[in-house]
This record gives C-alpha cells, sequence and structure tokens, in this order.
C-alpha cells in the first residue's frame, strides 16, 4: 500500500464547456428507494430497479460498453446486459458501500465501502484495503489500475490510497473542498479528481480540459461523479439535478431531470464516445453549513422524523442542524463531521429510529461511547442530541467562585440518577465554568448549555448540549425533576 498527499493541478483556464441546468432536488425517503437511469446520445436506458432496500450510490459501464451495473448503499447489485458476480446485500457491513469499479475483463468487480474496506467478486483479486485504519474522512470511489492487478482509493478530503499495481500520483491537501470521484487514465500514468463544485485536479499524465469554477460557473446541483472519453482528452461531470458539463472532445448529448424525489447520483460512458447513461435515486442530497433551499430542508425534516433535533427546520443549515447531524454521525458511527456527505445523506434516508438501552418508561441515558444524550419517552427515543462529557483528563485551575487552587479529573460519573436540581434561567455559575439552564443529576454534575460541545469528550465532568439544545429541552420539559438519568458508556 501506498499513501501520499502532495498537491495536483487545478487550471481555471482553456476549456469548452456545454453546460445544462435543472433543478430537483430529493425529498424523503424511508425504507426503499426509487431508482431510474437515462441514456443519451448512443446508448438507451436498459432498465432500472423500481423498488430497492437502499438508495443506488453508483453505477459503471462494462467494459465493452453495452451494459452495465448499478450498486446500492447496501451492496446490493443490479446488472443490465452485464454479468452478475455476487453482492454484499446479503451481509451486515460496517458502513455503507459508496462505489463499484469492473475488472478490464469484465469478467469481475471491486466494491468500496466508506471505511475503505474492499469485497472482490467474479476475477477481482483482493489486494488490501484501508478498513480498520483511522480516515480523516471516508472513502467515496474506487477505480481499476489498467491491468486490474490493482485499485485506487479515493476519500472526500482528496486523500488517494494506491493497492497492487496502482501508482500513486498525488492527494489534494487539506482544506481544498470535498472530492467526489476519481477517474484513472487506462494507461495507468495518472487521473483526475473531481470535486463536488465541479473543481478538476489532474495527476500524472492526465491532462487539464477545463472545470466549472474555471468557467465561472456554479451548478445548481452538487458534481456527484465524472467519466472521461475513450481518448482521454475530455471528460464528462454530472450533478445530482441531472446537468450534464462537457469539456475537451467530450459530446453533449443533453441532460434530463431526474424524476421527482430523485437524485443523479452517477454516469458512465459509452465506449464509442458518442454518449452515455446517468443513474438517478430517491435519497437526499449531501449539504453543508450555510447551505439553503428544499434538499436541506428535506434532510431536516428527515433528521427530526428520527429525533435528531435541528432547531428551525427551515431549510437553512445552521449551527443546530449541524449539531444534529454530528449527533447522527455519532450515534451510527460515522465520521464526526457535521458535514452531510452523500455517504451520511444515504444513511440519513434509511437508517432505522434510533433505540436506547431502555425498552420502557421514561428515562434519560446518557451514552459516553457515543456521546449522546438519548431522551426515551414510554421506551421509545423521542430526541437525540449532540453532547460532551468529561474529557478523563485531571485539571488543575482557579476556582471562577472560589479564587482557590481545584484540581480534580474530569470524569462523568456512570449509574442510575436522578435530577434532584435545576435552574431555569440564566447560567448557573460553579468553580469550572459557566453553566446553561442546568439539570443537576448527582453532586455537582449536571447536564447543561454550554457554548462549545464539539465531537469529542471535552468538559471537567459535566454532559454539555448546545444552549439552543438546553433550551428545547426546558421548553418540551424533557428532563423534569425527578426523572431517572442513566450514565453508561
Amino acid at each position: 500500500m501506498k499513501l501520499g498527499r502532495t498537491m495536483g493541478s487545478r487550471l481555471a483556464f482553456g476549456a469548452a464547456v456545454a453546460v445544462t441546468f435543472f433543478l430537483s432536488r430529493g425529498g424523503v425517503a424511508h425504507a426503499s428507494a426509487n431508482s431510474g437511469v437515462q441514456g443519451f446520445g448512443s446508448v438507451t436506458s436498459l432498465g432500472a430497479p423500481g423498488v430497492i432496500n437502499q438508495p443506488l450510490i453508483s453505477m459503471a459501464a462494462t467494459p465493452n460498453g453495452k451494459g452495465y451495473w448499478l450498486v446500492a448503499a447496501d451492496g446490493g447489485i443490479f446488472s443490465y446486459n452485464a454479468p452478475f458476480f455476487g453482492s454484499t446485500g446479503n451481509l451486515v457491513l460496517n458502513s455503507p458501500v459508496v462505489d463499484l469499479a469492473p475488472t478490464p475483463t469484465g469478467k469481475g468487480y471491486w466494491m468500496a465501502a466508506a471505511d475503505g474496506g474492499v469485497f472482490s467478486f467474479g476475477d477481482a483479486q483482493f489486494y488490501g484495503s484501508m478498513g480498520g485504519a483511522r480516515l480523516n474522512l471516508p472513502v467515496v470511489a474506487l477505480a481499476s489500475s489498467p491491468t486490474g492487478k490493482g485499485y485506487w482509493l479515493l476519500a472526500a478530503d482528496g486523500g488517494v490510497f494506491s493497492f497492487g499495481d496502482a501508482k500513486f500520483f498525488g492527494s489534494t491537501p487539506a482544506g481544498i473542498g470535498r472530492v467526489v470521484d476519481l477517474i484513472p487514465r487506462p494507461q495507468g500514468d495518472g487521473y483526475w479528481m473531481i470535486d463536488d463544485q465541479g473543481g478538476v485536479f489532474t495527476f500524472g499524465g492526465a491532462g487539464f480540459f477545463g472545470s466549472l469554477p474555471g468557467m465561472g460557473v456554479n451548478p445548481n446541483g452538487r458534481v456527484v461523479a465524472g467519466v472521461a472519453t475513450p481518448t482521454q482528452k475530455g471528460y464528462i461531470l454530472v450533478g445530482t439535478d441531472g446537468g450534464v458539463y462537457t469539456f475537451g472532445d467530450a459530446l453533449f448529448a443533453g441532460a434530463g431531470t431526474p424524476p421527482t424525489g430523485q437524485i443523479t447520483i452517477a454516469v458512465a460512458g459509452a465506449a464509442d464516445g458518442k454518449g452515455y447513461w446517468t443513474a438517478s435515486t430517491t435519497g437526499l442530497s449531501a449539504a453543508e453549513p450555510g447551505d439553503a433551499g428544499p434538499f436541506v430542508l428535506a434532510l431536516q425534516q428527515r433528521l427530526t422524523e428520527l429525533g435528531f433535533w435541528v432547531g428551525n427546520v427551515d431549510g437553512y443549515y445552521g449551527y443546530d442542524m449541524g449539531q444534529a447531524v454530528l449527533a447522527f454521525q455519532k450515534y451510527y458511527a460515522l465520521n464526526r463531521t457535521t458535514v452531510v456527505d452523500q455517504v451520511t445523506a444515504n444513511l440519513i434516508a434509511t437508517a432505522p429510529h434510533p433505540r436506547a438501552r431502555t425498552t420502557t418508561g421514561d428515562i434519560v441515558e446518557v451514552d459516553k461511547s457515543k456521546q449522546v444524550v438519548i431522551i426515551v419517552r414510554g421506551g421509545f427515543t423521542v430526541a437525540v442530541l449532540n453532547a460532551s462529557t468529561g474529557s478523563q483528563i485531571p485539571y488543575t485551575e482557579i476556582g471562577l467562585r472560589s479564587h482557590t487552587l481545584v484540581t480534580g479529573d474530569a470524569v462523568t460519573p456512570e449509574g442510575m440518577f436522578q435530577i434532584y436540581r435545576e435552574v431555569s434561567s440564566g447560567w448557573d455559575d460553579s468553580d469550572l465554568g459557566h453553566l446553561w439552564r442546568p439539570k443537576y443529576f448527582t453532586a455537582g454534575f449536571a447536564i447543561h448549555g454550554y457554548t462549545s460541545v464539539p465531537a469529542y469528550n471535552a468538559s471537567h465532568g459535566c454532559v454539555r448540549v448546545t444552549l439552543g439544545a438546553m433550551d428545547y429541552i426546558w421548553a418540551q420539559n424533557l428532563l423534569p425533576k425527578g426523572i431517572a438519568v442513566w450514565v453508561y458508556s
């Protein structure tokens, strides 16, 4: 395995681009997801599954260009004029599947999961994975080397991981943007990377033929995938709204709005370079803080339905929604980023309702391993809030009230307690800090609002939630005096 994080080139000039804009953001999906495939130019749709357990996440054309595979987030494979070699549809996965890549022979394929796990089928051989490794952001794409004796994995931060005979040509530095796809050259001497705004990064022998930022184009829908032309002198990008963007010698053969309630998730090219397919699925779109629109509203509605408090359900991705996303990512063991990448969006669309350990009665659970507060009424989870418990780091500080030296271990006590004291308004000051509208459950430990609730445990021992979340708790009477509080790891 070869790892690296060097900078590729992202150029801004000399491109020709054909752009078609459509706006059709996805609605809320639940236990099943419909899908569709559209063909343009020299190809026509060969079909798509009508009802599937989880949303489609990728598609790949067969090497002969006469068919394609579609893959869902649970690893279910749907073959159209393409051979079936197996799937992970009946397995319990640690992380959702994110991409599929066929071998050069067309007699096998690999699938990659968001945690970097790799699954091989047919004549595809296993050359390694990132499964079990700590990733900054999830894996989003998989691509085969020209010989089929290796492959690349691409993470959302632009990190490239190469296995077998796949050569490493570079990766993007942190902070450059969220990348969504990697397109290798058939010669094996380079690759392109695509980000969700249509930026194009070139590495090795891959030529630059233009990008959306370089043309001053701001896509209506986030770019989700790309494919190179057979000559390697152009490429095609596709957005969630069905917009198709062609560069270099790529032929623009049309674009189509995905059916109502669906988003476009992939593009695959015809062997003759004169056409392409796009795939769509019922699902939710990726989003990040600062975004606004119906796609954000759909995410908020679904998170609220699951019990993750988002604040105002208003279509704006603000601080409170970021906290809800963080709580969701903590609960379902995803990367804790506050950003809804497509992996998170797919899981939000299909995740089962969160369950507490308690199955009867009313209780408040503090899960220290997940760093969330779970509020239960009648055995049913009604709310999940982002939280931060004791940092586990000993402290020595000057007390805010006593002005004397205060020492201790920042540990949140575990066990069964109950709310015995509360402060209904304003800040309650202690030696160790300011507590917003606290609900005390044992000694001086409380569930309280605070200005900082990070992705990790950081408090002196109390259970922090945001100021807004604490106001929500009071407004809904979710932690009444006397209610049981169960703290566990």
